[in-house]
């Protein structure tokens, strides 16, 4: 039996705050934040962050962000078919109860990522 030790994501709901992004631009940052029932299919971004938060029911098919930087993020009950995110940096993120199907990260760089519970196929 292998044995991991992942370093998961430090997250303090206290510190975390509600957010509703309509729409992104390439140099976004999201930090210490909630994103719960957002859509943001088809969002387009050179840049953005996500530092330190959850993304909850959330909407992400075929969204194309180019160098997307996620860290301590928990990723939940969300739908990322589809998405490109290319040059992706992941640094301890939980991915749980999403779907995944044609998810593409070509030259993404991950550590400490848990994927449970999702379909990640194709």
């Amino acid at each position: 039996m292998n044995s991991f030790n992942l370093r998961k994501p430090k997250l303090n709901q206290e510190n975390l705050r509600a957010v509703s992004p309509v729409s992104l631009n390439d140099d976004d940052l999201f930090e210490d934040f909630i994103i719960k029932d957002a859509d943001l299919s088809e969002a387009k971004s050179e840049d953005i962050r996500f530092l330190t938060g959850f993304i909850d029911h959330s909407q992400l098919s075929g969204s194309a962000f180019l160098r997307p930087k996620i860290t301590d993020v928990v990723i939940e009950n969300s739908h990322l078919s589809n998405a490109n995110w290319e040059k992706s940096l992941f640094s301890s993120v939980r991915i749980d109860s999403s779907k995944l199907t044609g998810f593409i990260a070509l030259s993404g760089k991950w550590n400490d990522v848990i994927i449970n519970k999702s379909k990640a196929d194709l």
